[in-house]
């Protein structure tokens, strides 16, 4: 018998966020919010997991934009 293979947060997401990050560390933060992708995928569909998966990472870039903003002074 073959072996279903096991749901993965959307890769592009998380490339997307670690792109975006940079040089943060951003470790702790990706295991979070790989917590939260297979706890809502336990509680509901894959597809709500991915969707959730995506709203968390998007909701995250902001904070980091501002980072960046306060590390260059003067733009």
């Amino acid at each position: 018998m073959k072996r279903q293979p096991t749901p993965s947060p959307p890769r592009l997401a998380t490339k997307l966020f670690e792109w975006y990050c940079g040089n943060a560390s951003v470790e702790d933060l990706r295991g979070d919010l790989e917590e939260l992708f297979y706890s809502n995928l336990e509680r509901g569909s894959l597809m709500r997991a991915q969707l959730k998966y995506w709203q968390q990472v998007l909701s995250l870039l902001p904070s980091y934009a501002l980072k960046k903003r306060k590390h260059r002074p003067g733009f």
